[in-house]
């Protein structure tokens, strides 16, 4: 194999062993094979999983950032989440 400083999009570094191992599924990068910095959209990154809907009430899966947002609109429990981001609320 060839040296390399950076491991490619989707595997990290292993310091112990000098290799790239692979992240979990969906993870773009990790930190190891369990913690997820960043998700391959459409999936974001929540307490280092990735994932397809947020977890944590009023908040909506961010294409743009890449993790949970909260709902543009106050008091919202389950914004609706498209072209108008947060802005819809479904559940009160």
């Amino acid at each position: 194999g060839s040296c390399q400083t950076n491991c490619p999009q989707g595997f990290f570094k292993n310091d112990v062993d000098r290799t790239c191992e692979a992240c979990k599924a969906g993870c773009r990068t990790c930190t190891n094979t369990t913690d997820c910095s960043s998700c391959t959209p459409p999936l974001v990154a929540q307490n280092n999983e990735c994932i397809s809907n947020c977890l944590t009430p009023g908040t909506y899966p961010s294409v743009l950032t890449g993790s949970c947002e909260p709902c543009v609109v106050q008091n919202c429990h389950d914004c609706i989440y498209g072209l108008e981001i947060g802005t819809s609320c479904a559940l009160c």
